[in-house]
């Protein structure tokens, strides 16, 4: 899969195409349980194309984290960003 020939889930790229499966670095991404507008199959879609990628359901959000869920998603980032920097792979 790719950004630009994925017009099922609607994902483009300003850049032109890239391989999902060819991306060789750690990964994580977040779907909300209430989001209307990218829904949990996409980010199943980017789960599954990325090579060693974790995806995290986050309960009970939306498409944008309400101040008292920022708390939340600064501590995915914050974990994502200290594993990938205690032991680069």
């Amino acid at each position: 899969m790719t950004l630009r020939s994925a017009p099922q889930i609607g994902l483009r790229h300003p850049c032109g195409p890239v391989a999902l499966a060819s991306l060789a670095l750690r990964s994580v991404g977040s779907v909300a349980t209430r989001d209307q507008t990218l829904p949990l199959a996409h980010g199943q879609a980017f789960a599954r194309e990325i090579r060693d990628a974790r995806l995290v359901v986050l309960d009970s959000m939306g498409h944008l984290p309400t101040p008292a869920q920022w708390d939340v998603v600064s501590a995915l980032v914050a974990s994502h960003v200290a594993s990938a920097t205690a032991s680069p792979g």
